[in-house]
């Protein structure tokens, strides 16, 4: 089981690298931006925000990648799954792709940031708040 007292467990697609985030998600998102289209080869990613205090990685190290001057983005070494987003400005949270997650199922976001670079043959349906670009958590 994937929550419950033990929190949220997940990892990459070959199981080499692992996380464990004790407690709830801060915030539950779809980013349309460039830089997320490109990392993740997809048109929108979903990502959960979590505090990095209450998460714990295993496994196999993740490997860093510096995305921009402001962010660094983790991936498997191995199989190349995203994993997560840090921006520099906020070093106690960083976001981690809710399709890692073992129950991926159970986390649906709530809102959609950075519309503004959403590819123009990609609309959802669903009517939950659009933000041009970021928004606050």
């Amino acid at each position: 089981m994937s929550t419950g007292t033990e929190g949220w467990q997940g990892g990459c697609l070959c199981g080499s690298v692992r996380f464990r985030l004790a407690g709830q998600p801060l915030a539950l998102l779809y980013c349309h931006c460039r830089m997320c289209q490109r990392a993740a080869g997809a048109p929108v990613v979903a990502w959960a925000t979590v505090p990095v205090a209450s998460l714990a990685w295993s496994g196999a190290p993740r490997r860093i990648y510096r995305s921009s001057p402001e962010a660094t983005r983790a991936f498997c070494g191995e199989c190349g799954s995203p994993l997560a987003f840090q921006s520099d400005a906020e070093p106690d949270r960083l976001d981690l792709t809710v399709a890692a997650f073992d129950r991926a199922d159970l986390l649906a976001p709530d809102h959609h940031v950075w519309v503004s670079s959403r590819l123009p043959w990609f609309e959802t349906q669903d009517r939950l708040p659009r933000h041009p670009t970021g928004s606050e958590n």
